[in-house]
C-alpha cells in the first residue's frame, strides 16, 4: 500500500502542514510552505466584530489573556454579522448584510486579518432576500462545510464558491450564534438567550438551557467548552467559558475598554485550548493572573482574577 506525501497547494491539509489554501502564495495567511502566517497558538488571538450600526462594522483583535485590544479596521457600508475561520486554510470568511438592507450588500467575503478589510473582489452574493440575514456561522470540523443561520434563514449550508445555500433545518425566529463541537456531532446555537443543540445524525433540535445574557459570538475550544462573547456590555468586552452540557459558567473575563463594548461575532486565529489550570504559575487563556496557588486575598484570587486594594501601589 502506497501513501502519498503531502503536497502544499492542493487544498488538502496533511501532516505536517499547518494549513493548505490551495496555492503557494505568501501573504494570504497560509505561506508558500503551508505554514500559518498569522499568530501562533502560543499567542491566543480572538478576531472579532463590533457592530456599531447597520452599515458600520469594527474589526478588532483581542489578545488573551493580557486583554490587549487592537482596532484593525472600520469598514463602512458593510454590516458583518458572522465570521469563522476555515479549518483547513485558516482563511476567515464573513457574512454581511442587514435583514432590511439591499441584496447587493448580502455577501460572502474573505477578510484580511492584517487590515480587517473584506476582499470585495472575491465576494459572492448570498441567496437570501428581504427580511433575512445571517448572524451566525460555523465550519464543520470534518466536512469543512460552512453552516450559517440568522433571521428568517433557518439552518443552512452555504457554498463558498457561489454563495448559494441548502436549507438543512427550518427553525423559526432569530438565531444569534452557531458553533460546531470538535467532533462535528452537534451544532450548538443561540436563540432568544437559550442554548439549543442540533444533532447531525438525525437533524433533531433540543433545548439545553437558558443563558440569560445576550450572546452573539460563540466558539468551541479544544477541551470541548464553549467560549462566548456578549452583546453590548458597558465599556467592556465580556468573554465567558461555558460547559455545553451543564451550561455552568467555568470562567468569566471582563476586558475593560472605553472603545469597545460589543462582540457581534468572533473566531480564533487557530484552534485554542482555553480551559485555564489556575494555580500552576502560568497565566493561561482567560486568566488574569496566576501566582502558583489557589489562595485568595494575596493579589490573585483563587479563580486567577486580579484583586486590588488600597496600598497595593496600583491606582
Amino acid at each position: 500500500q502506497c501513501t502519498q506525501a503531502p503536497r502544499c497547494g492542493d487544498e488538502v491539509r496533511q501532516t505536517p502542514e499547518q494549513c493548505d489554501d490551495g496555492n503557494q502564495v505568501d501573504g494570504d495567511g497560509c505561506s508558500s510552505q503551508c505554514t500559518r502566517e498569522s499568530e501562533t497558538c502560543d499567542t491566543v488571538v480572538m478576531y472579532g466584530i463590533q457592530d456599531n450600526r447597520a452599515d458600520d462594522s469594527l474589526f478588532f483583535k483581542l489578545q488573551l489573556p493580557d486583554g490587549l485590544i487592537t482596532e484593525i479596521n472600520e469598514r463602512a457600508d458593510y454590516d458583518i454579522e458572522a465570521i469563522d475561520r476555515h479549518p483547513a486554510t485558516g482563511v476567515i470568511y464573513g457574512l454581511t448584510g442587514d435583514q432590511d438592507g439591499p441584496a447587493s450588500q448580502k455577501k460572502l467575503l474573505t477578510i484580511n486579518t492584517a487590515t480587517g478589510i473584506p476582499d470585495l473582489s472575491t465576494g459572492v452574493a448570498l441567496d437570501i432576500g428581504q427580511g433575512q440575514e445571517y448572524q451566525g456561522a460555523s465550519f464543520h470540523p470534518v466536512t469543512r462545510e460552512l453552516w450559517a443561520a440568522g433571521d428568517g434563514t433557518g439552518l443552512r449550508i452555504v457554498n463558498l464558491s457561489d454563495g448559494t445555500s441548502i436549507v438543512k433545518k427550518q427553525i423559526n425566529g432569530s438565531i444569534e450564534a452557531l458553533a460546531w463541537d470538535n467532533a462535528g456531532e452537534f451544532l450548538y446555537l443561540i436563540k432568544n438567550n437559550k442554548l439549543f443543540r442540533y444533532a447531525n445524525a438525525d437533524g433533531s433540535v433540543s433545548e439545553r438551557c437558558t443563558l440569560g445574557n445576550e450572546i452573539e459570538g460563540m466558539e468551541f475550544d479544544l477541551d470541548g467548552n464553549l467560549v462566548v462573547g456578549f452583546h453590548h456590555a458597558p465599556d467592556a468586552i465580556n468573554i465567558d467559558l461555558i460547559n455545553p452540557l451543564t451550561c455552568a459558567t467555568l470562567h468569566a473575563s471582563t476586558y475593560n475598554t472605553p472603545d469597545f463594548n460589543d462582540v457581534e461575532t468572533f473566531t480564533f486565529s487557530c484552534e485554542q485550548r482555553t480551559t485555564p489550570a489556575c494555580g500552576n504559575g502560568t497565566v493561561e487563556t482567560l486568566e488574569q493572573c496566576d501566582d502558583g496557588n489557589v489562595v485568595s486575598d494575596d493579589g490573585c484570587q483563587n479563580d486567577c482574577t486580579v484583586t486590588t486594594s488600597c496600598g497595593d501601589g496600583a491606582v
